[in-house]
């Protein structure tokens, strides 16, 4: 189920202090349809530890300049151009904000299993 990035937003916007805010940054993984070595890809199938994921939201709101991490990432069976994972980092300043997406997006994909379908 895809993750309405437009509601996320609006989530944080409503929930955050004004003065901490200055960018939002969203990453959104799809499934691809090839494989890293090339390959043909059908789908995949993802195993989520959602309380790993949760201690990764935590660990990186509590950023100096950041004043949030919401990760939204879909469990189970996936098709070719579903949405696999929906990050969203918010602060004061693009130096704030941007190494914390990477760093969160990093951790999270170390994380997830996969195992792709071909």
């Amino acid at each position: 189920m895809a993750t309405s990035v437009d509601a996320l937003i609006e989530e944080v916007l409503r929930a955050s202090n004004p003065e901490n805010l200055g960018m939002i940054l969203v990453h959104r993984g799809v499934v691809r349809s090839l494989s890293k070595d090339g390959r043909k890809v059908k789908g995949m199938i993802l195993k989520v530890p959602m309380e790993e994921i949760r201690r990764i939201e935590e660990k990186y709101s509590a950023f100096p300049g950041v004043e949030t991490v919401k990760i939204k990432v879909n469990a189970g069976e996936l098709k070719v151009g579903d949405e696999i994972m929906t990050i969203l980092v918010a602060g004061r300043y693009r130096t704030d904000v941007i190494p914390v997406l990477e760093k969160v997006v990093t951790e999270v994909k170390a994380i997830v299993s996969e195992e792709e379908l071909f």
